[in-house]
């Protein structure tokens, strides 16, 4: 839901059932001050920490409160739950500090008043600056509601994880629901809204039951079109036209990296180093999110690698290595066929300020081809990230830094970036080095913003080649634009273009080198990928992600954690796999470990198709948590439904030997009939 660049098109909607007032009030403040468009829809059902009785005492004594001056004039107070969260977003602006002492309470502990000003600040009193032009236009971003009206329950709704319940409050800690508060304190139409969601959930469980027949039937009906094809399904497989070469190298594990010591490693390195040389399948790295201390590098005779992390904000890796450009950087990709998504890189040694003498220090040195970043983040001061040589694509990625910190001599395009400028300096030094070379860096559709002046680059070689189309450029981009460096004179060897751009700073009519040359290169994906090898990589991750996360389930349910699993399993919804067979079983088997047998149920109920694998892990669940009668039951129809292949061993767990010889005895005359 983060928006990061504050332009935001698309409508988010979020279901704020059993998600903490608090919590989903900051959230939500936040994001429509950096530009989100947010629907609440259930706000009925937001809990509250605390009992009902009390949490109803607290607000009626805010009910009684009345303004001294003009009593029957009070203050407005909402009694309906979406009015509720809507007064708790835009918060309250009226807080003052007088004499050193806060109104907030009279016994306030705090005398200093700008400490007492970080305290306020902390707690979030104030959420969004309602009296000011940016904080009305950000509340005129929001809309809330009690259930869930139309269109909105056609629309698909998302949750918020930092503030759902099950993740933030203690279990067994008291709590009310915000309807159940506001139905106590005049508010009426609870009842009305709980029937009306009733219709409606009604409505939508016709809906599903009409698409799991549909993909039941739409499963039979692959199966009987594979059965009547035969010999020329075969023959499709076959090399030749739309023969896939990733076909044959998709990947025998994955690798979870967890530096709390919960996973197959402890150290991003480690896991590298655990994968043969010369490999040829693809090996996923799943990275869980923390800042790990350490210098990464991938040895060219390590190629098909995806490394895959839980948000750039949230995966880093960090180092402090400098002076020397080739030792520095904190991650080097020396393989081809590299595929990185939601990790930042940072070198520390300069970043953010620590004053120290300005001397390169590499984030990222990538010299591998056909490598892509994903929604990943570079930091550093001087020399940030060196896209030294091969064909490599960055998409929505930060880089950040002052002076020449995307150089190289790689063959790149920069999509949907943000280029943040720490301190005055240069954004690219391209070392191209003659004519006949086919690498430049392609700027397409980035953001250029910063604190201080920046030239848009410098040429590293004679034959710099950098282009910037349909950019966004604001005022810190130096009229002049370009800077020839130690190349005056020979000018015509550089090809500098800009194409499209807006801004501020986006005015040609000053540059010092001609920006309207003619660029000989194709503006999209084809200039570095002729071989398609961007989407043919972007199929693999997908085979992947289908293929690993069983596994990531099973290393989930090892640690016993519910909160945990519960996040997993968002995940698998967010990615579209609750309907698959595998990712399903696995996720019966994870609430199965952790005894919660009502979530296994419901899990095993919602998929589209069951196999022995599916029956079996039910029997496994029913048999840890002893409930012999439940198995049984599920025996007999897995009886009726795989008669030979009966799993014997979970069922001896937790039967008696009466019990067992019914069981064979059952058994056997199924196999005899």
């Amino acid at each position: 839901m983060v928006s990061g660049s504050g332009i935001c098109v698309k409508r988010v909607v979020v279901d704020a059932r059993h998600h903490m007032l608090g919590r989903l009030a900051s959230i939500i403040a936040k994001e429509l001050l950096n530009g989100q468009r947010v629907v609440v829809v259930r706000c009925e059902e937001i809990c509250i920490s605390g009992g009902l009785v009390r949490q109803k005492m607290k607000y009626l004594r805010f009910l009684r409160k009345r303004m001294n001056t003009k009593p029957s004039h009070g203050p407005i107070h909402f009694r309906a739950p979406s009015k509720i969260l809507w007064r708790t977003i835009r918060g309250n602006k009226n807080w003052k500090l007088n004499s050193g002492k806060c109104i907030m309470r009279k016994n306030c502990m705090v005398v200093d008043s700008s400490v007492c000003a970080l305290v306020v600040c902390l707690f979030e009193f104030l959420m969004i600056p309602h009296k000011t032009k940016r904080g009305e236009a950000a509340l005129a971003r929001l809309k809330v509601f009690e259930g869930v009206p139309p269109p909105y329950d056609k629309t698909k709704r998302m949750v918020i994880p930092d503030a759902l319940k099950v993740l933030r409050l203690q279990p067994g800690h008291k709590y009310c629901l915000l309807g159940q508060l506001s139905s106590e304190v005049g508010w009426n139409h609870y009842d009305t809204i709980k029937e009306l969601e009733k219709k409606r959930k009604e409505r939508a469980q016709l809906v599903y039951e009409r698409k799991k027949q549909l993909a039941k039937l739409r499963v039979k009906a692959e199966k009987t079109a594979e059965e009547k094809l035969g010999q020329a399904n075969k023959n499709i497989q076959k090399p030749g036209k739309g023969y896939n070469p990733y076909r044959k190298t998709l990947p025998n594990r994955t690798l979870l990296v967890d530096k709390s010591g919960h996973g197959n490693f402890s150290s991003i390195q480690s896991a590298i180093d655990s994968i043969p040389s010369e490999n040829k399948n693809w090996v996923c790295i799943h990275v869980r999110a923390g800042t790990y201390w350490e210098k990464v590098k991938i040895p060219y005779n390590k190629p098909y690698i995806i490394l895959k992390g839980e948000g750039k904000r949230r995966t880093k890796i960090v180092w402090d290595d400098h002076f020397s450009t080739a030792q520095s950087p904190t991650f080097a990709s020396l393989a081809d066929n590299i595929v990185v998504r939601s990790i930042s890189f940072v070198n520390s040694y300069n970043f953010p300020h620590y004053n120290n003498p300005r001397l390169p220090a590499v984030a990222a040195m990538i010299t591998g081809d056909k490598t892509a970043f994903y929604q990943c983040g570079f930091a550093g001061v001087q020399d940030t990230l060196w896209d030294e040589a091969g064909r490599h694509y960055f998409k929505r990625c930060t880089i950040q830094g002052a002076v020449d910190f995307i150089f190289g001599s790689g063959q790149s395009i920069y999509e949907g970036c943000s280029i943040q400028v720490l301190e005055g300096g240069f954004i690219t030094a391209q070392g191209r080095t003659n004519p006949n070379d086919a690498n430049g860096f392609v700027f397409k559709g980035c953001n250029v913003f910063g604190n201080s002046s920046v030239y848009l680059g410098r040429p590293w070689r004679g034959y710099s080649r950098v282009l910037f189309y349909k950019s966004n450029f604001s005022n810190i981009v130096d009229p002049k634009g370009w800077n020839a460096w130690d190349f005056v004179g020979h000018e015509n060897h550089i090809t500098f273009a800009e194409y499209g751009n807006f801004g501020p700073g986006a005015d040609t009519s000053r540059r010092s080198i001609n920006v309207t040359g003619k660029w000989d290169k194709p503006l999209n994906s084809v200039m570095i990928a002729r071989s398609d090898w961007i989407y043919e990589q972007s199929k693999v991750e997908k085979e992947l992600t289908h293929m690993i996360f069983p596994y990531v389930i099973k290393a989930y349910g090892g640690i016993l954690d519910v909160r945990l699993g519960d996040v997993i399993h968002g995940m698998v919804i967010k990615l579209g796999l609750v309907l698959d067979v595998f990712v399903g079983n696995a996720l019966v088997g994870m609430y199965g470990k952790y005894g919660v047998v009502d979530k296994a149920m419901k899990v095993f109920g919602f998929m589209p198709e069951t196999n022995l694998v599916s029956w079996n892990s039910m029997i496994c669940v029913f048999s840890e948590e002893k409930k012999t009668e439940r198995e049984k039951e599920t025996q007999l129809i897995m009886t009726n439904l795989f008669v030979v292949h009966c799993p014997l061993i979970p069922m001896l767990l937790t039967y008696s030997f009466s019990a067992i010889e019914n069981f064979f005895g059952s058994f056997d005359r199924a196999v005899v009939n």
